[in-house]
C-alpha cells in the first residue's frame, strides 16, 4: 500500500502480460531491452497495436522467405 491506497509491482504487471502475451516485456526494468528494442507492453490499446504490427511484419518476411 502506498498512501493508504492498493498498490501494484510494475514488474509483476510487465510479467503477467509477458505470459499473456508472450511476444513483449522479455526483460526487467533495470535493464530496459524491451524500450530498446520495441518490445515493450505497458497494457494500453496502443502497445497492443504496435505489438500486433510487429508479429504481423515479422510473420510477413518469414513468409517471404518460405
Amino acid at each position: 500500500m502506498v498512501g493508504g491506497k492498493p498498490r501494484l509491482n510494475a514488474a509483476d504487471y510487465n510479467h503477467y502480460l509477458h505470459h499473456k502475451f508472450f511476444e513483449c516485456n522479455y526483460g526487467s526494468e533495470r535493464v530496459p531491452f524491451d524500450k530498446w528494442f520495441g518490445t515493450f507492453h505497458d497494457g494500453s490499446p496502443e502497445a497492443e497495436k504496435a505489438m500486433k504490427a510487429r508479429f504481423l511484419a515479422s510473420r510477413s518476411r518469414v513468409e517471404k522467405t518460405s
